[in-house]
């Protein structure tokens, strides 16, 4: 086991989650560039890309609240309320939900959520497989990401 002291949980700190958080589709920047954004996924048929790399351990997922945060993303993504205008989601979509994109102080935070049976539900971020099997359909802003 690797000894990565207690420097690496400074950069990792993050707020809790508000669960008024917003999903707003109207911002006109590349979602990239935003520092705290949101991207929806679409599994689609026949695609099976081979993109292989080495994944790396999300030291992030240690934080006391990452998964307090991610309940709360998830039971916010269940509201009526939860985004800007209304969205279609279909059944394998995935919902991907960044923190800290561009803060060269704090390491980026990603949450993932799977559309299943008419709801949201926790799953494990997976790059390799969004990558190879999913397109992206829509992004956006998170607008009061925290409380």
């Amino acid at each position: 086991m690797t000894d990565f002291g207690d420097h690496w949980l400074l950069n990792l700190s993050m707020c809790t989650v508000s669960d008024k958080i917003k999903f707003c589709t109207c911002s006109d920047t590349d979602a990239y560039e935003l520092n705290h954004y949101w991207i929806l996924h679409r599994k689609i048929k026949g695609k099976n890309r081979m993109l292989i790399g080495e994944p790396i351990f999300d030291h992030y997922k240690l934080l006391p609240d990452f998964e307090s945060n991610s309940t709360i993303l998830c039971n916010r993504l269940n509201e009526a309320d939860a985004f800007d205008k209304p969205i279609q989601f279909k059944e394998k979509d995935q919902f991907e939900v960044v923190f800290n994109n561009n803060d060269a102080d704090k390491e980026r935070i990603t949450h993932c959520f799977l559309y299943k049976k008419g709801k949201w539900t926790i799953t494990e971020y997976d790059s390799f497989n969004l990558l190879n099997k999913f397109n992206e359909i829509n992004s956006g802003a998170l607008e009061h990401p925290f409380s």
